[in-house]
């Protein structure tokens, strides 16, 4: 399959999408509070709790009367039928992201010869999606209090990748910067409101943790493939029959799922950061091949290839069953997003399975231009 696309947020120039947050965040503190006192102020509670689903156009009755109870549910429905497209849109560019990175199951990234999507996601997430709606009897709000459980777990989430950043990478320079306080504000008030959520009606965490369970194992499964294909060819070596039938092409299955390359960029030649990078590529991309690159230009040390040259038999004593290789590239700009592109398209390798050291507040470029290239160490 090719390369993903970026995503929204990396095909944006920069800065936009900071400003489009800011946008949203600004049009919800506005329009929520007003959409708040004009119900209190048109209608009394007991109307509000027996019409929760739609409120709206009760007021738009009440108010202004059929027309504009029929003009709320028209745009509701409008609203609704982009909310839905922007679902698809959305979790077809993200998992067909995941599956090229390989968390996923590869044939999620075949596409179709008659309109060219991804058919298997859009099926798969249909189904999901379906099932739910069975599963809750079509409850909408049922439904919306899932949606709303998975939507404070992503801002959680989100809280706790920036906490990651700031333990794990404080050097790498990046556009916004939030402080502790701010950041632990922010997942307090998640966590407080999916707390309340869920407290509030605990059969929609049953189900939530029903749907996040099913798409952990997954994930799981998928990057112990190799592992599972491995305990299948055990199995299968202890019945003659079996052995005849399966073994031969679990074996092929096996190769085919280990033989792909990954391609780490060093300005060091240290032992020590050499393995770890062999490390990471080991246990964690269960790979068979790990090209070293160094980028030689004027600002580069000059002893380094010569002691990489060195180094590397004693990396392919420690990984013999990984092909370990030495790639010395001469480039007038040093390490840039136009030779990691241009080493991308001659390796044949992804720029999601590039790696580099973590770089410092002097590093010229942005790391998103990079295409995905990995920071794997500090």
């Amino acid at each position: 399959a090719e390369p993903p696309s970026p995503g929204p947020a990396a095909a944006r120039q920069p800065s936009v999408f900071e400003r489009t947050m800011n946008n949203m965040y600004g049009l919800v503190v506005l329009v929520n509070p007003a959409l708040i006192l004009l119900a209190l102020g048109t209608v009394d509670l007991a109307t509000i709790t027996e019409h929760p689903n739609n409120i709206l156009s009760v007021i738009g009755l009440r108010v202004g009367g059929q027309w504009l109870s029929m003009l709320v549910s028209l745009d509701a429905v409008v609203v609704l039928s982009g909310g839905v497209l922007t679902a698809y849109v959305g979790v077809v560019g993200l998992i067909r992201q995941l599956a090229h990175d390989r968390c996923l199951p590869q044939f999620l990234t075949h596409t179709n010869q008659a309109f060219h999507s991804n058919h298997w996601i859009i099926l798969t997430f249909f189904l999901l999606c379906s099932t739910l709606y069975f599963l809750t009897a079509g409850d909408v709000t049922v439904l919306s209090g899932v949606f709303s459980l998975a939507f404070l777990l992503v801002l959680l989430c989100f809280a706790g990748a920036n906490m990651t950043l700031k333990v794990q990478r404080p050097r790498l320079p990046r556009a916004v910067r939030q402080s502790w306080p701010a950041v632990l504000l922010g997942f307090g008030a998640m966590l407080a409101g999916f707390v309340g959520v869920a407290a509030y009606r605990p059969q929609l965490l049953g189900y939530f943790l029903l749907y996040l369970a099913f798409y952990l194992c997954v994930i799981l499964l998928t990057f112990q493939r190799v592992l599972l294909a491995k305990g299948l060819l055990y199995f299968c070596r202890q019945v003659p029959l079996l052995d005849k039938l399966f073994a031969s092409s679990l074996v092929q299955a096996i190769l085919r799922m280990k033989k792909f390359s990954v391609v780490f960029f060093t300005e060091t030649a240290d032992i020590h950061v050499l393995n770890e990078a062999a490390l990471y590529a080991k246990n964690n991309e269960n790979c068979d091949h790990l090209i070293i690159a160094h980028i030689i230009c004027s600002s580069s040390k000059p002893h380094v290839p010569m002691l990489l040259k060195e180094n590397l038999p004693l990396l392919d004593h420690m990984y013999p069953k990984m092909k370990i290789d030495l790639l010395l590239v001469e480039c007038d700009q040093g390490f840039c997003p136009q030779i990691v592109r241009l080493l991308s398209n001659d390796l044949k390798v992804s720029t999601s399975f590039m790696f580099m050291r973590c770089p410092g507040s002097s590093f010229p470029y942005n790391i998103a231009e990079f295409d995905g290239v990995r920071t794997i160490m500090q």
